[in-house]
């Protein structure tokens, strides 16, 4: 694999001139340069000399750069070396989604590929069976010698050859209507169109309908979330869902011995590769549903949990697998999905499975949210290709179970979930992340490919991290002094009994600070002045400061005394007395003007166009 770095461009006047300036400043030399584009958007794919730091510098100065492995192989310049190429490729059953090519010395051309096997986490980490892909062209030694230093080789080019045709099924670049839909995405309940946000600023996916939200049910980025669609295995989430709330019930066990049927071992497709007779623990037959995406463990699992179901009638149906898909509805009604319906355990939707299964991706984020309340569901869904052992006529027999999750490969916070593809649903993904304690769910419906799911996903995620923001509440140029330490000084509060004296106050702590979404405005606030009389200790509450962010209360600090301030003696209470009667008549102020001296500084959008 090679390193490819890729820009995302707003399609304007001067943004490649300023994108390829960039690279330069970050003392990169690019070696070979393709463009492609929308009516709104445009992506710069470049080899350079170090694109792993020129991203990182690019980021950092509000670009949105990624790192790419693509393939990198070099043939023969003559006729027909290209396509003898992609024919291979072909035969291998690899989609390539996009390529440019150059000619370099000695008699060669470079083909720069990208395919649906490959991943942009690193070069050398490919994805689930893209290892036996390359090791497959590393055997074409003298045709296909697998060129792993294209980049040192490159020179510079003549031309440029781009394999973006919007009529060749085998490349799959997003079409122009792709950023049609940009303006009615949702960012934080509001459209984009109405937010006013510029395509740099918004999750750059191709997936016809998505949504990201954290644990907490906070909604960040929506398209078409509420559109049904099928979501192909994706389903098997509500199929892990079910069978481990069988468990938590009490009416089966992990322990529980599942035996795969004729029908389990029949129903084709995406397969664990159980056979008939085969007999697992039920906890065994998850990881055969969820690592494989096995549609024999999904009719075995609903057969042996449909018979629990039935017999403590919980559940029911004409077969034990109905009234499992009948618990699989009330479930999802349960988890507040609101256009959900499950007709299978598997999610196929053709031939004799076709029917009115559908569901979208708020009700899919939601059952997510369900599913990893359960810490079995988490390490399955987690832990990657494993090897299961199951007794086979008679004797132990070890099935090796490889993940279809090229989101580990991606995103290096993933923790999950579970892919789904039919040609009704289209690529599908549900993703999770966890990082420095928060926890994002995207799902994604019907992406461009079965590998850009994952980049979906990975973009989703990383697009609400990089607008997150730790806000600092107290900003003021004062200080004062409490307890023997120097604090902001955030308010003067009015001291009722006194005609000119304040207390002066800071928040209740000082140092607070609250994370908010940067796209969603900047931060507000009010103020409650306490009414404050008689002896007041440093301390004590003498307010309440309210923040807010688009009408919405994301903090409140109470206003505490910095020092104390004792009420007037009674001699001065007199005197405070007559002095008041006096300004009553010529209308001055009987008590001190309370003040907030806090601020709060605009957010600094991190990824505005420039």
């Amino acid at each position: 694999m090679i390193s490819q770095l890729t820009i995302f461009l707003e399609n304007e006047k001067g943004r490649l001139a300023a994108a390829t300036r960039a690279v330069a400043v970050a003392g990169s030399n690019m070696h070979a340069l393709y463009l492609a584009d929308t009516e709104d958007f445009g992506v710069a794919r470049m080899l350079c000399d170090k694109p792993e730091a020129t991203a990182e510098a690019l980021r950092g100065a509000g670009w949105r750069a990624a790192v790419t492995p693509v393939l990198g192989v070099r043939v023969p310049d003559v006729p027909g070396g290209l396509a003898k190429l992609l024919e291979f490729l072909d035969e291998q059953n690899v989609n390539v989604e996009y390529g440019y090519c150059m000619s370099v010395e000695g008699g060669h051309a470079v083909d720069v590929l990208k395919v649906a096997a490959t991943t942009r986490s690193s070069a050398s980490s490919p994805t689930p069976g893209s290892s036996r892909l390359f090791r497959r062209i590393s055997t074409l030694s003298t045709s296909f010698p697998f060129h792993r230093q294209a980049c040192k080789h490159a020179r510079a080019l003549a031309c440029v050859l781009v394999f973006v045709l919007a009529c060749t099924p085998v490349l799959g670049w997003p079409a122009a209507a792709h950023a049609d839909v940009r303006k009615a995405d949702t960012v934080y309940g509001e459209t984009v169109d109405a937010r006013g946000l510029a395509v740099a600023q918004c999750p750059n996916i191709d997936a016809e309908r998505a949504i990201v939200v954290d644990a907490d049910g906070t909604v960040y980025f929506e398209r078409n979330a509420d559109e049904a669609a099928n979501i192909a295995s994706v389903t098997k989430i509500m199929t892990a869902a079910v069978t481990l709330d069988a468990v938590d019930a009490g009416l089966v066990s992990l322990d529980t011995k599942v035996t795969v049927s004729a029908d389990a071992a029949e129903v084709g497709e995406s397969s664990a590769g159980l056979q008939e007779g085969d007999v697992m623990t039920l906890e065994t037959a998850l990881k055969a549903l969820l690592v494989p995406s096995g549609n024999d463990g999904a009719i075995a699992l609903a057969e042996t949990v449909g018979a629990a179901l039935q017999t403590s009638g919980q559940a029911s149906g004409n077969s034990a697998v109905d009234a499992f898909v009948a618990q699989m509805n009330a479930t999802a009604a349960k988890v507040g999905c609101t256009n959900t319906v499950y007709e299978n355990p598997h999610g196929l939707d053709f031939d004799q499975y076709a029917g009115n299964l559908h569901s979208t991706a708020a009700d899919q984020a939601k059952v997510v949210a369900y599913a990893m309340r359960n810490q079995t569901f988490r390490s399955i869904v987690g832990g990657g290709s494993t090897t299961i052992t199951v007794t086979r006529s008679g004797a132990a027999a070890d099935v090796f179970l490889e993940t279809t999750d090229g989101f580990f490969d991606i995103n290096d916070n993933a923790i999950g979930v579970k892919t789904g593809y039919t040609e009704k649903a289209g690529a599908c993904f549900a993703g999770a992340v966890s990082k420095d304690g928060e926890e994002l769910y995207a799902i994604v419906l019907d992406s461009s490919s079965e590998s850009q799911r994952f980049f979906d996903a990975d973009e989703l995620c990383e697009w609400v991290f990089d607008h997150k923001q730790t806000y600092q509440l107290a900003h003021s140029d004062q200080s004062a002094q409490m307890n023997g330490a120097s604090v902001p000084l955030v308010a003067q509060v009015a001291h009722s009994d006194w005609i000119d004296r304040t207390i002066p106050a800071t928040f209740a702590d000082p140092a607070a600070a609250v994370e908010v979404f940067d796209l969603n405005g900047n931060v507000s606030q009010s103020v409650t002045f306490d009414n404050v009389s008689g002896d007041v200790h440093a301390g004590d509450k003498v307010g309440t400061v309210t923040f807010k962010q688009r009408n919405q209360v994301v903090a409140t600090q109470d206003l505490v005394a910095c020092k104390d301030v004792l009420a007037p003696s009674v001699f001065e209470s007199i005197g405070i007395a007559f002095d008041r009667f006096m300004r009553g008549f010529s209308g001055a102020d009987t008590v001190a003007t309370s003040q907030l001296l806090n601020t709060t500084p605009l957010i600094v959008d991190k990824t505005s166009a420039v």
